[in-house]
């Protein structure tokens, strides 16, 4: 007996801890399926209202190739040589992406595009599209008041030649209303501007409109532009997201243009001051061409003499030394320029090349050249660059080694230049022999030539380093143009579908749960089991029936319904105990 009820017992304990029924919570679930189909509705209609203000935000990039430069090898021999140019080149990676990022030449972008300063979108029901590009009007600003920033304008076409301005503030209360011409200037107290119809996107008859402020452009591109090095590459991906892909691609192409001009005028930098020196030497010679050349007519037609004299040997002798004596002429300007510039101590900028004037002094060139290499590198590195101290360092040894050589070749060129002056002594004074007119023809012509052939030579010097300057490009380049590659958002949509329909299936789900744990009425025999903890014997259940309540005795009536047999088997139960 007490072997039974220990069985009875662990049954019951069996019963009871597995006691959730999953097939009976699927019924329960499907009992009530019309909760399901109205959450389902429900969840995605608010899912579909959310999409409608749905903004794509697109990923449009740009591919730049940086040059290398290779360190200084004065300063990298050893045996961290591959260590430091490493360094080197990374700081001067990072160096070009500081400068990319920089507001100047953001600024300097967005001057160039000067479409940028005028927003036009159109206004939808949940959201505005931009219509950079595809807008019916372009906008050409006279002047602009500062506050018609904030404002919000919307342009109507009225017939073929006339137009209205309405200004909102805070895009619902309207402010003014202004009326123009297209092609003419129109304005009120916020704007002067011309408005241009665009004919290709003519059939549209409205379009919103704000001005951008130049600040606001910077800061707006300044926080959207991201700068990635590839690895193991020395290409940056140049990159913008936002919701209007075709002004990101025009500015990513003008950016990049703008940084390679920018490198491009750093090397120009040493043409520039030598085409500036040479113009300066023109500047001065050119006074005196004139006076010897006006001196010179002048003679010949006071003295009747336009033929040839008898003193061609010597005219010819004198042009050879009139060559020399320029190369002198120039060689001393120039040297003269070179102690100027280091007396002056000045450190920001590049000296004019000796070879774009004809001066062939090895140990001079490979000094000028070295230290304006190192004047375009110093100005790629920022004042807390680690490299700036060495290249400062390095800029100023080159000019203790400049003062030195100007020194030491001066006593050369002293000697050179003492015999030149004896030569053109001995010279003058066999012209001392020839008759007075044709000497003084002959001193006038000398002048002149003297005088012609140094303009001359200046130039064609100025035409070699304008032809340098022009055959110059960029050391970067772009790998690939910008373009518009993705929607960075494009699934969102579609997460935003799956969860409310997950939330749609789940709330109704709870709900069920939370109804059917608080309902408290006796339903299935396991209820009975658990309220009695089993210490009365179940004999047996009546279901509900659809009788009607006139009729107390349903037995006598249907006696082989399935009520009337429930009863016969809870009798005969009740005879067996």
């Amino acid at each position: 007996m007490e072997q039974n009820n220990n069985i009875s017992n662990n049954t019951f304990n069996e019963e009871e801890t597995s006691s959730f029924n999953f097939m009976e919570w699927a019924i329960r679930f499907l009992k009530y399926w019309y909760l399901f189909v109205l959450g389902v509705f429900i969840s995605l209609a608010i899912a579909y209202y959310q999409n409608r203000s749905f903004v794509p935000i697109y990923n449009s990039s740009l591919r730049m190739l940086l040059k290398q430069e290779a360190g200084s090898l004065s300063y990298m021999q050893g045996q961290g040589f591959n260590s430091v140019m490493n360094r080197l080149d990374q700081t001067n990676i990072e160096n070009q992406i500081l400068l990319l990022q920089s507001q100047d030449l953001i600024g300097r972008t967005i001057d160039s595009l000067p479409k940028f300063r005028v927003d036009f979108y159109k206004k939808l029901q949940f959201k505005n599209r931009p219509m950079y590009a595809s807008s019916p009007i372009d906008i050409d600003i006279i002047s602009i008041s500062d506050i018609s920033y904030g404002k919000y304008y919307l342009y109507q076409r009225k017939d073929n030649d006339y137009f209205t301005i309405k200004v909102f503030d805070n895009e619902d209360v309207e402010l003014e209303t202004i009326e123009g011409r297209y092609n003419e200037p129109v304005g009120c107290k916020y704007f002067l501007i011309k408005v241009i119809e665009n004919n290709a996107f003519r059939d549209v008859d409205k379009v919103h409109f704000r001005f951008r402020h130049r600040q606001e452009l910077i800061a707006e591109f300044s926080s959207k532009l991201a700068i990635q090095l590839i690895p193991n590459t020395s290409v940056l991906n140049i990159s913008v997201l936002s919701d209007n892909p075709l002004r990101d691609v025009d500015f990513l192409t003008r950016h990049a243009q703008s940084f390679l001009d920018d490198n491009l005028d750093k090397k120009n930098y040493e043409a520039d001051k030598t085409i500036q020196f040479i113009n300066d030497q023109l500047g001065i010679i050119s006074d005196s061409l004139s006076r010897s050349e006006s001196n010179l007519n002048s003679f010949k037609v006071a003295n009747k003499m336009y033929g040839q004299n008898n003193t061609s040997i010597l005219t010819e002798r004198m042009e050879s030394l009139e060559n020399q004596g320029k190369q002198i002429r120039l060689r001393d300007e120039y040297f003269k320029y070179l102690r100027n510039y280091l007396k002056n101590n000045i450190d920001n900028e590049s000296l004019a090349s000796p070879t774009t004037i004809g001066i062939q002094e090895p140990r001079l060139i490979a000094l000028v050249d070295k230290y304006n290499e190192l004047q375009i590198k110093l100005l790629d590195l920022g004042v807390k660059n680690p490299q700036y101290d060495v290249v400062i360092s390095q800029i100023r040894q080159i000019k203790t080694q400049l003062n030195e050589l100007i020194n030491s070749v001066s006593d050369v060129y002293k000697i050179e230049k003492s015999s030149y002056q004896s030569d053109l002594s001995a010279l003058n004074k066999l012209l001392v022999e020839a008759p007075n007119k044709e000497l003084r023809m002959l001193d006038y012509e000398r002048r002149y030539k003297i005088n012609d052939s140094y303009y001359t030579f200046l130039l064609q010097k100025r035409s070699e380093a304008q032809i340098r300057k022009a055959s110059n490009s960029p050391d970067n380049g772009i790998m690939e143009n910008a373009r518009t590659i993705t929607i960075t958002n494009a699934k969102q949509k579609q997460k935003k579908y799956i969860t409310f329909l997950v939330a749609g299936l789940i709330l109704p789900m709870l709900l069920i749960i939370l109804k059917e744990l608080l309902n408290n009425a006796i339903r299935t025999e396991k209820d009975v089991e658990k309220i009695t903890k089993n210490r009365f014997p179940f004999i047996g259940y009546v279901t509900h029936t659809k009788h009607k309540d006139d009729e107390k005795v349903i037995a006598a009536k249907y006696p082989n319904s399935y009520f009337v047999e429930q009863l016969r088997v809870i009798r005969t139960k009740i005879e067996l105990i």
